[in-house]
């Protein structure tokens, strides 16, 4: 796949790459602990930010890992792709859960990113997400 896509990586950028993550001195294991721990504290943050402000109107477990949290709108009959628009509008954004089904479509799933955010962030996202929920 990934030659059909671009025939190619660059030697260059292969060998780069190479270099970095067999370092002798362990920095490559450093540094996916460093980005596990900050991930870890993102996730936990969102997590507890959806329980106080969106208790009993998502439903979803706590991620294990990576950069996502996966969530169903709970109780409500919400298509999440039109909930994005009231989201946006809101100025918070996610993926909704049709973007994710071949069979099943997921219409009431949504996929939230912690990655690139910061604690006050996320607790700003999930109040927007929530006034977008409340225009339902």
């Amino acid at each position: 796949l990934k030659q059909a896509a671009d025939l190619h990586t660059g030697s260059l950028s292969q060998h780069v790459v190479h270099r970095l993550v067999t370092r002798p001195d362990g920095w490559f294991d450093g540094h996916l602990g460093e980005v596990r721990d900050r991930y870890r504290a993102q996730a936990d943050v969102l997590v507890a930010e959806l329980r106080a402000q969106l208790d009993g109107r998502l439903a979803f477990r706590a991620p294990d890992g990576g950069m996502f949290l996966w969530a169903t709108v709970d109780g409500l009959d919400v298509d999440t792709s039109a909930l994005l628009v009231r989201a946006l509008d809101h100025g918070v954004a996610f993926v909704p859960g049709a973007a994710f089904g071949v069979e099943t479509h997921h219409p009431d799933a949504l996929r939230l990113s912690f990655a690139t955010a910061g604690p006050a962030e996320l607790a700003e996202a999930v109040r927007r997400l929530a006034a977008a929920l409340d225009a339902t």
